[in-house]
């Protein structure tokens, strides 16, 4: 075996066992053509997320093409031989390789407006269903808020999501944080939406005397947290038969973040790279 063969050799094993450290199992464990859409939200966005960090912005279809556990290992070989890095969020800055925070812009209210009017979303945003007037949505927009950032796509630069930080109790040192989808074409790649919720509670907890943050969801729009690692954004209550929704009781459940969970968990979930290589 040549020098050549036997550095990509190296690469491939040290690919491996960096996707086993993300699922958490032995490297002889894997089988490459495990499909990602056989494992959990939670399991592919901890797989995606190093490899998203480390895409540029003109090659993010790269993602879509990763379908199994073997074209993942691929990818990350390729990386690792071109001497590849991984890009913490930039926490100070509000921005990471994907999307940047910025504020609302009065021109941004058309397009969240048009949002929360929709059928599909007006129930499961704060509105609940009852959307207000133009007039009285924008006189109303900033109530009982903390602070509320725009995700922006970097490649694409449209907005990708509105963040939210409301309900601040200064004396229990705690808030909620809402989430609301502004481009469906997202889904595609969550990753984006995690990168803005990410860096809108990191510039919370590090801004703000807030130690511990909400999130209140309704069980018909519990998908919304299955990106976010389990350890970081705990269950840690049900309030049953809580709404009425599509002619049934569903229930609410109420997720909590603490700043120690927080912190912890972000190294993890976005390591350094000399953590993963």
């Amino acid at each position: 075996m040549t020098l050549t063969a036997d550095k990509e050799l190296g690469h491939i094993e040290d690919a491996n066992a960096e996707v086993a450290r993300c699922l958490g199992v032995r490297a002889d464990e894997l089988d490459p053509q495990t499909k990602l859409s056989s494992l959990s939200k939670y399991q592919v966005a901890r797989l995606l997320a190093p490899l998203s960090e480390n895409t540029q912005s003109s090659s993010l279809d790269l993602l879509d093409s990763i379908q199994t556990l073997g074209d993942a290992i691929e990818w990350i070989a390729v990386r690792n031989r071109n001497n590849g890095t991984i890009v913490l969020p930039d926490v100070e800055a509000g921005s990471s390789s994907l999307i940047r925070l910025r504020s609302v812009r009065p021109s941004d209210l058309e397009q969240i407006y048009s949002r929360i009017a929709d059928p599909a979303v007006a129930n499961r945003w704060r509105f609940r269903g009852q959307v207000p007037s133009v007039e009285h949505f924008a006189a109303t927009f900033g109530d009982d808020v903390l602070v509320q950032f725009i995700a922006e796509d970097l490649s694409e630069g449209g907005a990708v999501s509105l963040n939210v930080l409301y309900g601040f109790d200064p004396l229990l040192g705690i808030c909620y944080f809402g989430l609301l989808g502004l481009d469906s074409s997202a889904d595609l790649l969550p990753m984006r939406r995690i990168h803005g919720s990410v860096l809108t509670l990191a510039y919370g907890f590090t801004r703000w005397p807030v130690r511990k943050v909400f999130l209140e969801i309704p069980e018909f729009n519990r998908s919304v947290v299955e990106g976010l690692p389990p350890d970081i954004c705990r269950e840690e209550g049900r309030l049953k038969d809580f709404y009425f929704h599509e002619g049934r009781p569903c229930d609410k459940y109420i997720f909590g973040i603490s700043r120690e969970s927080f912190f912890s968990g972000l190294s993890d979930y976005f390591p350094d790279a000399a953590d993963r290589r």
